[in-house]
Protein backbone atom coordinates (compact mmCIF):
# COMPACT_ATOMS: atom_id res chain seq x y z
CA UNK A 1 0.00 0.00 0.00
CA UNK A 2 1.49 3.43 -1.01
CA UNK A 3 -0.44 6.62 0.55
CA UNK A 4 0.49 9.04 -2.44
CA UNK A 5 4.32 7.64 -3.16
CA UNK A 6 4.66 10.65 -5.49
CA UNK A 7 4.14 13.75 -3.89
CA UNK A 8 6.78 16.39 -3.94
CA UNK A 9 9.14 14.50 -6.70
CA UNK A 10 10.21 15.96 -9.88
CA UNK A 11 8.54 14.17 -12.77
CA UNK A 12 11.39 11.79 -13.86
CA UNK A 13 11.00 10.61 -10.18
CA UNK A 14 7.89 10.06 -10.53
CA UNK A 15 7.76 7.59 -13.61
CA UNK A 16 11.21 6.42 -12.47
CA UNK A 17 9.36 5.10 -8.90
CA UNK A 18 6.33 4.07 -10.45
CA UNK A 19 8.19 2.06 -13.16
CA UNK A 20 10.12 0.27 -9.46
CA UNK A 21 6.95 -0.39 -7.98
CA UNK A 22 5.24 -2.16 -11.28
CA UNK A 23 8.38 -4.48 -11.81
CA UNK A 24 8.55 -5.70 -8.15
CA UNK A 25 4.80 -6.07 -7.78
CA UNK A 26 4.92 -7.98 -11.39
CA UNK A 27 7.95 -10.08 -9.68
CA UNK A 28 6.49 -10.87 -6.81
CA UNK A 29 2.87 -11.66 -8.46
CA UNK A 30 1.49 -9.16 -6.04
CA UNK A 31 -0.68 -6.33 -6.34
CA UNK A 32 -0.04 -2.50 -5.20
CA UNK A 33 -3.09 -0.20 -4.13
CA UNK A 34 -1.69 3.23 -4.37
CA UNK A 35 -3.30 6.25 -3.57
CA UNK A 36 -2.70 9.29 -5.80
CA UNK A 37 -4.72 12.79 -5.61
CA UNK A 38 -3.36 13.51 -9.06
CA UNK A 39 -6.06 12.44 -11.10
CA UNK A 40 -3.69 12.70 -14.67
CA UNK A 41 -1.05 11.00 -13.13
CA UNK A 42 -3.29 7.63 -12.03
CA UNK A 43 -5.54 8.04 -14.83
CA UNK A 44 -1.75 7.62 -17.26
CA UNK A 45 0.05 5.42 -15.20
CA UNK A 46 -2.29 2.92 -13.65
CA UNK A 47 -4.37 -0.02 -14.78
CA UNK A 48 -7.49 -0.07 -12.80
CA UNK A 49 -8.17 2.58 -10.92
CA UNK A 50 -11.24 3.38 -7.78
CA UNK A 51 -13.09 6.18 -6.10
CA UNK A 52 -13.88 5.29 -2.79
CA UNK A 53 -16.52 7.43 -1.00
CA UNK A 54 -17.48 7.37 2.44
CA UNK A 55 -18.71 3.73 3.10
CA UNK A 56 -18.35 2.64 -0.32
CA UNK A 57 -16.37 2.49 -3.50
CA UNK A 58 -18.58 4.84 -6.41
CA UNK A 59 -16.26 3.54 -9.06
CA UNK A 60 -13.81 1.27 -10.19
CA UNK A 61 -12.29 -0.02 -13.41
CA UNK A 62 -10.43 1.29 -16.00
CA UNK A 63 -9.27 4.74 -16.09
CA UNK A 64 -11.54 5.32 -18.96
CA UNK A 65 -14.24 3.89 -17.43
CA UNK A 66 -13.80 6.21 -14.19
CA UNK A 67 -12.44 9.13 -14.87
CA UNK A 68 -15.20 10.89 -16.64
CA UNK A 69 -16.42 14.15 -16.65
CA UNK A 70 -20.40 13.24 -14.69
CA UNK A 71 -18.13 10.96 -12.08
CA UNK A 72 -15.90 14.25 -11.20
CA UNK A 73 -18.83 16.40 -11.05
CA UNK A 74 -21.02 13.64 -8.41
CA UNK A 75 -17.36 12.95 -6.59
CA UNK A 76 -15.93 16.47 -6.20
CA UNK A 77 -18.01 18.70 -7.35
CA UNK A 78 -15.93 20.25 -10.47
CA UNK A 79 -16.97 20.91 -14.16
CA UNK A 80 -14.24 19.04 -15.97
CA UNK A 81 -13.02 18.28 -19.34
CA UNK A 82 -11.94 15.03 -20.26
CA UNK A 83 -9.98 14.02 -23.36
CA UNK A 84 -8.57 11.16 -24.28
CA UNK A 85 -5.12 11.92 -24.75
CA UNK A 86 -3.56 11.07 -27.87
CA UNK A 87 0.27 10.36 -26.65
CA UNK A 88 -1.31 7.67 -24.06
CA UNK A 89 -4.41 6.85 -25.13
CA UNK A 90 -5.99 7.70 -21.37
CA UNK A 91 -8.12 10.16 -20.13
CA UNK A 92 -6.54 13.59 -19.22
CA UNK A 93 -8.23 15.87 -17.55
CA UNK A 94 -8.54 19.49 -17.54
CA UNK A 95 -10.30 21.77 -14.71
CA UNK A 96 -11.38 25.20 -15.29
CA UNK A 97 -11.54 28.32 -12.44
CA UNK A 98 -15.13 27.44 -10.49
CA UNK A 99 -17.84 29.99 -11.30
CA UNK A 100 -18.52 30.00 -7.76
CA UNK A 101 -17.17 28.91 -4.24
CA UNK A 102 -17.85 25.31 -3.20
CA UNK A 103 -20.26 25.41 0.06
CA UNK A 104 -18.90 25.02 3.36
CA UNK A 105 -17.75 22.09 4.63
CA UNK A 106 -19.31 21.95 7.84
CA UNK A 107 -17.60 21.28 10.92
CA UNK A 108 -14.80 18.80 9.88
CA UNK A 109 -11.64 17.95 11.78
CA UNK A 110 -8.71 15.78 11.15
CA UNK A 111 -6.92 13.68 13.90
CA UNK A 112 -3.59 12.52 13.67
CA UNK A 113 -2.86 10.46 16.58
CA UNK A 114 -2.27 6.68 18.24
CA UNK A 115 -5.21 4.71 19.43
CA UNK A 116 -4.53 5.35 22.93
CA UNK A 117 -4.50 8.60 23.11
CA UNK A 118 -6.19 10.06 20.27
CA UNK A 119 -9.69 8.14 21.16
CA UNK A 120 -10.49 10.19 23.75
CA UNK A 121 -10.50 13.24 21.52
CA UNK A 122 -11.87 11.40 18.72
CA UNK A 123 -15.02 10.87 20.62
CA UNK A 124 -15.22 14.35 21.90
CA UNK A 125 -15.23 15.39 18.67
CA UNK A 126 -17.80 12.90 17.04
CA UNK A 127 -19.76 13.73 20.52
CA UNK A 128 -19.60 17.85 19.86
CA UNK A 129 -21.08 17.09 16.13
CA UNK A 130 -17.66 17.20 14.04
CA UNK A 131 -17.08 15.02 11.01
CA UNK A 132 -14.02 13.17 12.32
CA UNK A 133 -11.54 11.46 10.30
CA UNK A 134 -7.84 10.09 11.19
CA UNK A 135 -4.57 9.34 10.14
CA UNK A 136 -2.55 6.92 11.56
CA UNK A 137 1.20 7.71 13.33
CA UNK A 138 3.91 5.53 12.00
CA UNK A 139 5.91 3.65 14.44
CA UNK A 140 8.85 5.00 15.74
CA UNK A 141 11.28 4.02 18.66
CA UNK A 142 11.36 0.65 19.69
CA UNK A 143 10.75 -1.26 22.72
CA UNK A 144 12.01 -4.87 23.48
CA UNK A 145 12.90 -5.13 19.61
CA UNK A 146 8.87 -4.37 18.97
CA UNK A 147 7.75 -0.73 17.03
CA UNK A 148 5.38 1.54 18.79
CA UNK A 149 3.02 3.81 17.49
CA UNK A 150 4.43 7.69 18.67
CA UNK A 151 3.13 8.87 21.50
CA UNK A 152 2.00 12.37 22.71
CA UNK A 153 4.53 12.94 25.90
CA UNK A 154 2.68 13.72 29.19
CA UNK A 155 0.69 17.13 29.20
CA UNK A 156 0.99 17.49 25.23
CA UNK A 157 -2.30 17.05 22.96
CA UNK A 158 -2.43 14.85 19.94
CA UNK A 159 -2.67 17.08 16.95
CA UNK A 160 -6.43 18.06 15.56
CA UNK A 161 -5.60 19.54 12.06
CA UNK A 162 -9.44 20.99 10.22
CA UNK A 163 -9.42 18.78 7.08
CA UNK A 164 -10.30 21.27 4.07
CA UNK A 165 -10.78 18.68 1.39
CA UNK A 166 -14.25 17.94 -0.46
CA UNK A 167 -15.21 14.78 0.50
CA UNK A 168 -12.79 14.03 3.36
CA UNK A 169 -10.57 11.30 3.16
CA UNK A 170 -9.09 9.08 5.79
CA UNK A 171 -11.35 7.13 8.01
CA UNK A 172 -14.32 8.11 9.81
CA UNK A 173 -14.42 8.34 13.70
CA UNK A 174 -17.52 6.32 14.38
Amino acid sequence: MLDEPTTHLDVRHVLDLLAIVRRLAELEGTAVLAIHHDLNLAASTQRSIGRPAPGAVVASGPPASVVTPALLREVYGVEADVSTDPATGRPSVRIGVPSEPAAPLGRRAHVVGGAGRGAPILRRLAEAGYDVSVGVLHGVGHRRGRRRAAQPRPGERAAVLPDRRRGGGGVPAA
